[in-house]
């Protein structure tokens, strides 16, 4: 084993919700230095069993990697997506047989110390991250831009087979006294990756119960969501070891023992170990029948210290028995005076902590800025505001010409890009703006400003364009015009820029609607009459007898076998499977409801049955958005925008929003991201 590892540390904790859907592997009273492979899985769905899809889930994964040997004795991508695949399997089978567990979902983190690497693999919400002792920085791997949306999604057991999230770190990149942190985002709702590497930074001066101890202090009392996370630290890498090992050493002497003293040593000293252990026992005895007990000072002085040395995590474990010992009222006011004391140093270091995270973003923003990388500078300031709000304590002042000029050229930026985004750039130039509101601010570049304030007007202008409706010629008296003749291509009822830019599937362009809609008898005022002509033939005589449409219940027969069908090609991934799947939900006509419409999109979308077809793709998104499903929303949005017309971009924020409004997640983080 060329890893090896010290006891590994956990939290598993409620926190302000009423039922814990977190779950860890192994337990927290069964990890040992020898464990191999740890999991945190942070569950959704509440009474929906969100806590049975992370503990099916946990031990799914679990039981792969402990029954299915490693190719070539190192985890790779393929290993990893087997395993998602057949964890999907087991949730989905699991569904099957409990039908109110539908909304079940979740995330998952993975951490595997092998021989030759260390796999970090996450899904979802859930992090992992390494600390490198030698760079002093901490790493979290991330998807990369532009990978498919449902990268990440959690484990649900009705998806599409897709890829786990994984990034390989070889034995050379890791060195003795390394952390590795697994985690579900109610511990990163309190502590955020800086304020992680302020922690593990100043971690050398304490040992890993002092950081656990400094994690938990953040979430408890604070987290709204369950929070757990596990904490492994390196204890030694076989590079280490061999450098600790004497250097003159030679491998063919060292252990090279007569065999007949070797014999009488292990004799000898079989014999001593027993007569002093029999001693030790015996003076354990003595002493746990006479050792004095704690007092109340005893406590207090301890707890003291700590806090004079700066170590207020160190201190909390000695306030419950202090309060046990307290034997009278003055003794616990003694108690509840000191604890006032800790919480207070504790708010210092967490306030210490923040200012860092304050500054950091400053000079990341500062940075981004010089290099004229203006999109990440933005980001870096509004973290800082952000950290700012959430301690609402004094904080450092962010320097305001900076972030003027930030805003400013990431509008301009945004503007003059290939695919103009002008909702973008107007709220960027209203936020750099904002900050020469006073006659008294004026930017050390006055052609920068005059030119943001032209630039808006322009792109407030093409926006209110956008979004107005089109206007309908006037009509002459007694003719009909296209909108009351059924002609929907000129007025789309949605209201949606997506629908102005191209006409809705089987509609009919609005001069033959007119056309079509005028009877022939009753000419419009002011035109010619139509010339007479023969009498048509009755209708029933030309007209072919129409195919009866499908009943009401067989068309529900077909949702039912779309969705089977749906279901076990996710199982298998067969091509067939899915385009039988899509035949049966277009069957379905108007029994279709929102998620059927939602996978028959996805299946088009992603040309799951066979090839992609992008036109019935956008339809039957927009059908499943229209029926209010948040995942037939957020793929409608994703479709628009992948059209880069900036005609869509207004559409495409707002089924944003109204997914993102139910909670959504990949909604929410698109939404951040725009």
């Amino acid at each position: 084993m060329k890893i090896v590892l010290k006891q590994p540390l956990s939290l598993h904790e409620t926190g302000g919700q009423s039922l814990n859907e977190d779950f860890i592997f192994p337990l927290s009273n069964q990890a040992n230095p020898g464990e191999r492979l740890f999991i945190v899985c942070d569950g959704e769905g509440g009474p929906d069993a969100g806590d049975v899809a992370s503990k099916l889930t946990a031990l799914s994964v679990a039981k792969y990697f402990a029954s299915t040997p490693l190719p070539d004795g190192a985890v790779n991508q393929a290993y990893l997506d087997t395993c998602l695949a057949i964890t999907e399997e087991a949730l989905s089978a699991y569904r099957e047989s409990h039908p109110e567990s539908k909304a079940m979902s979740t995330s998952l983190a993975l951490l595997h110390v092998g021989d030759t690497q260390v796999t970090m693999a996450w899904i979802g919400t859930c992090r992992v991250y390494h600390f490198d002792q030698l760079k002093r920085n901490i790493f979290r791997p991330m998807v990369a831009p532009g990978s498919d949306p449902a990268s990440h999604e959690p484990i649900t057991g009705k998806e599409a087979p897709r890829r786990m999230n994984a990034h390989f770190l070889p034995l050379s990149a890791v060195h003795k006294d390394d952390y590795f942190f697994l985690a579900t985002d109610g511990v990163y709702e309190q502590a955020d990756d800086a304020t992680l590497e302020t922690i593990f930074r100043e971690g050398h001066k304490s040992s890993p119960e002092g950081l656990l101890g400094e994690i938990r202090n953040l979430c408890e009392n604070f987290t709204r969501d369950n929070y757990a996370c596990y904490l492994i630290q390196v204890a030694q890498t076989e590079a280490s070891a061999a450098a600790e090992a004497p250097a003159d050493a030679d491998p063919s002497t060292v252990h090279r023992v007569d065999t007949e003293q070797a014999a009488s040593w292990v004799r000898n000293g079989l014999i001593a170990g027993v007569g002093v252990a029999a001693l030790v026992v015996l003076l354990i005895v003595l002493w746990i029948m006479n050792r004095p007990k704690p007092t109340l000072d005893t406590y207090l002085t301890q707890i003291q210290q700590q806090l004079d040395q700066g170590q207020p995590a160190q201190a909390q474990p000695f306030f419950g028995p202090a309060y046990q010992a307290a034997k009278s009222p003055a003794d616990s006011l003694r108690v509840q005076r000191l604890e006032e004391t800790w919480r207070i140093a504790t708010g210092d270091t967490l306030m210490t902590a923040a200012v860092k995270q304050v500054e950091a973003y400053i000079e990341q923003g500062r940075e981004y800025l010089s290099r004229r990388n203006y999109a990440d500078a933005v980001n870096a300031f509004e973290q800082a505001e952000a950290v700012k709000a959430q301690r609402r304590m004094v904080m450092p002042d962010l320097p305001q010409d900076q972030v003027a000029e930030a805003y400013l050229r990431r509008g301009d930026t945004l503007y003059t890009q290939k695919t103009r985004d002008c909702e973008l750039a107007t709220a960027s130039y209203r936020k750099g703006l904002k900050f020469f509101e006073s006659p008294e601010r004026q930017p050390a570049d006055t052609l920068l400003l005059a030119r943001a304030k032209n630039r808006l007007a322009e792109c407030e202008q093409l926006i209110a364009q956008a979004i107005q409706p089109p206007k309908t010629p006037p009509v002459a008296s007694g003719t009909r015009s296209a909108g009351e003749a059924g002609g929907a291509a000129s007025a789309p009822a949605s209201g949606n820029l997506a629908d102005l830019s191209s006409p809705a599937e089987g509609t009919v362009p609005a001069g033959a609607a007119s056309r079509k809609a005028a009877p022939a008898s009753a000419p419009a005022t002011g035109t010619a009459p139509a010339p007479k002509t023969p009498a048509a033939a009755p209708q029933s005589a030309t007209r072919a007898p129409a195919a009866p449409a499908a009943s009401a219940a067989e068309q529900k027969k077909a949702l039912d076998a779309g969705n089977r069908l749906y279901d076990q090609a996710g199982r298998t991934n067969s091509a067939s499977t899915y385009a039988q799947a899509a035949a049966q939900y277009e069957a379905a006509a108007a029994a279709l409801d929102g998620p059927g419409a939602y996978r028959l999109s996805y299946i088009y979308h992603m040309g799951l049955g066979g090839k992609k077809d992008p036109a019935k793709a956008l339809t039957y998104a927009k059908k499943s958005a229209d029926k209010g499903w948040s995942a037939g929303q957020y793929l409608y949005a994703h479709m628009l925008l992948e059209r880069n017309n900036p005609k869509d971009t207004l559409t495409a924020k707002t089924f944003l929003r109204k997914s993102a409004e139910q909670g959504y997640r990949p909604a929410i983080e698109r939404l951040n991201r725009l």
